[in-house]
């Protein structure tokens, strides 16, 4: 438990430390939101695929604080665990690779931090403040800890940059808003053709084995991998 008000300054003093600067994610941040479910159900949510390393007495689902942050390998993973485990506040972790309960809930409970490009954290500011300005809104002791800030307006960060978490249930409406940057009508984006080249399967393969090892990806030809996407793409439209 944190009794600081302002505990997400407290949990990224100890977090970045275990970041590392070669590499590049988004970083998400937030309460979890289940107002609308049951408290034995929201624990159950909560706590079924928890990899937990100190103890904690639920409550309510507000009172965890979480960090999302994708693309990492094993060992960047194993390091933000090193930086955390023996701090009290730290309930553990959960493996966000595959859909689950959790990363649904999520969606609706995070929002977007920065950016981390090697030594660099990107922050969106206010629409009205020049890009120029570098400002690190959000007050996190990135400085401190060997990061430099850049920061643009939000409407561009909102647009670009954001990183939205794949849910199991996808709003209709943000849905509509993703697709229709690619293609006027949705109803036909079955029509738009998906092309894989071989070239970049194999970049993914030699240079983010550990990824593709984890998704199960490793065997899949250009082919497979294109008939996966359209089969995703299916999933998430269907189920809206």
């Amino acid at each position: 438990m944190i009794k600081d008000a302002w505990y997400g300054n407290v949990v990224f003093h100890h977090l970045l430390p275990g970041l590392n600067k070669e590499s590049t994610y988004s970083i998400l941040e937030g309460d979890i939101i289940a107002e609308r479910i049951p408290l034995n159900v929201s624990k159950e949510i909560i706590f079924e695929k928890l990899v937990q390393f100190n103890f904690t007495n639920f409550q309510h689902p507000s009172q965890y604080y979480v960090v999302y942050i994708n693309n990492l390998t094993e060992s960047q993973q194993n390091n933000i665990i090193e930086a955390l485990r023996n701090q009290a506040f730290f309930v553990g972790y959960v493996d966000m690779t595959f859909s689950s309960r959790l990363k649904t809930l999520l969606v609706y409970s995070l929002t977007y931090r920065g950016i981390k490009h090697r030594d660099i954290i990107i922050l969106p500011h206010e629409e009205d403040r020049e890009d120029e300005e570098n400002i690190n809104n959000c007050g996190y002791p990135f400085e401190d800890y060997g990061f430099s800030v850049k920061s643009i307006s939000e409407m561009y960060y909102t647009l670009f940059l954001s990183y939205k978490i794949e849910a199991a249930f996808a709003d209709p409406m943000d849905l509509s808003y993703s697709i229709n940057a690619i293609y006027s009508n949705i109803k036909l984006v079955f029509k738009l053709p998906v092309f894989v080249s071989g070239e970049k399967l194999l970049y993914l393969k030699e240079k983010k084995t550990a990824i593709m090892e984890k998704l199960g990806l490793m065997e899949f030809s250009t082919e497979e991998l294109f008939d996966l996407i359209k089969e995703r793409i299916k999933k998430v439209i269907f189920t809206t």
